[in-house]
């Protein structure tokens, strides 16, 4: 399996003219035993809706290191929209772009939000430990099952995690190829 920092390489962070918590130096270095990659669009209903949950995991459980990808398309017409969406949301963790898409086709990712959740091994590459949405449901507020915080709790306590998929059931990821 390739490393996690060496297939991430070609992703480029936000400008600083948004409000980033962290840069791509700092995300390449990020030695996290855990780490989670979460698919974003900035004009998905479902997406934005489990913003709110996933700023409280980012804060909740800090022994992850949550990242988002914007799977929007960023061209010079976009971008200052894209910088503002992102910015006006007080996102709680880091948001890079995916331009060339690799971690989008990585990973499989359908539809937004797609969470991978990954863990560090020994040898110092990560694990796949689940993936799929973050909750059941497009709303997050009529959620009954909250995937991704069902592992991390699971996780916390010494056990494995609940789910090893969930079913993503937001907006298509557009390919741009």
């Amino acid at each position: 399996m390739l490393r996690f920092a060496v297939l991430l390489c070609a992703i480029i962070s936000l400008p600083s003219a948004a409000l980033v918590k962290s840069n791509w130096k700092e995300f390449e270095n990020d030695q996290s035993q855990l780490k989670a990659v979460v698919f974003l669009s900035s004009t998905c209903p479902c997406s934005r809706s489990h913003v709110s949950h996933l700023n409280q995991l980012s804060v909740s459980y800090p022994e992850m290191a949550l990242y988002g990808v914007i799977t929007d398309r960023l061209d010079a017409e976009s971008e200052s929209q894209l910088l503002s969406y992102y910015s006006a949301e007080n996102f709680q963790f880091p948001v890079l772009k995916d331009q060339d898409q690799k971690l989008t086709i990585k990973y499989s990712a359908l539809k937004t939000p797609h969470v991978v959740l990954l863990r560090r091994g020994k040898s110092g590459s990560y694990e796949t430990l689940y993936e799929g949405g973050v909750s059941d449901k497009r709303d997050f507020e009529y959620a009954k099952k909250r995937f991704l915080a069902e592992n991390l709790e699971a996780i916390r306590v010494g056990r494995k995690p609940r789910h090893r998929r969930g079913q993503s059931l937001g907006c298509y990821i557009r390919r741009f190829q």
